[in-house]
């Protein structure tokens, strides 16, 4: 029996790359949970724009333990998508314009002690804007994302639902020091940032790393935003 593309005259060679790339798209979404946690932990976030290449590529380099090389390839990836990252974010937020864009000025300049706890606290904002609940924030060592999100009615392994892996799990930039998801030595915590506890987090990485945070949680806010509204309107029907 023919399959799909000999039906309609596709070439061979190009069939073949079709089907691997679906099976290996398929293949990745089957452990992707998995990966977008343990990139968390590392202080890492793909949201919805992110290509099935860009999270294999993440994902070699997780499985290599090479740590470096993740880190370099995220830093590529944010500065590649940088204008189109601020100029999404003052779009959907021009109240927070100022603010966003002096600590992405500051990281730009390379004052990276400055960028990470402004853009730290403007996630928790852009995170209540959209849930009512803060990121950071935890209820008995729960984070209280996670309870949010499941009172809101989403298709069970959708994408969306599995790119939220990381704001229904404890990760490591959101722990303090009564959980045990925390390491020692850690320089890119939120709360010994905020609190004043950490005093060499001020590192290219980290900043990095924040923003990364930043436009997960701006991609994950206007999508849960976007799909509450399509419940509430079927609701009214």
């Amino acid at each position: 029996m023919k399959n799909n593309f000999e039906r309609f005259n596709i070439d061979p060679i190009l069939s073949e790359a079709i089907q691997n790339f679906f099976q290996e798209t398929l293949d990745l979404y089957k452990v992707l949970p998995k990966y977008l946690k343990e990139w968390a932990d590392l202080g890492w976030f793909l949201g919805l724009h992110s290509t099935p290449g860009e999270m294999n590529t993440a994902r070699y380099y997780l499985d290599e333990n090479d740590i470096e090389s993740l880190d370099e390839f995220f830093i590529e990836y944010i500065d590649e998508n940088f204008d189109y990252f601020q100029k999404r974010i003052f779009e959907l937020y021009p109240d927070r314009e100022k603010i966003i864009g002096d600590a992405l000025n500051a990281h730009s300049e390379g004052s990276y002690n400055l960028s990470i706890p402004v853009l730290l606290t403007q996630i928790d904002g852009i995170c209540y804007e959209a849930l009512q609940v803060y990121f950071f924030s935890k209820t008995k060592k729960q984070p209280r994302t996670q309870k949010r999100l499941e009172a809101i009615p989403l298709m069970e392994g959708g994408v969306l639902e599995v790119l939220l892996t990381p704001m229904k799990n404890n990760i490591e930039i959101s722990s303090n020091k009564n959980d045990s998801v925390q390491k020692e030595n850690n320089s890119f915590n939120r709360h010994e940032i905020i609190h004043g506890i950490s005093t060499d987090y001020g590192t290219k990485v980290n900043s990095y790393k924040t923003i990364s945070l930043l436009y997960y949680v701006v991609d994950m806010s206007f999508e849960l935003k976007r799909e509450m509204k399509k419940r509430m309107g079927e609701a009214t029907l």
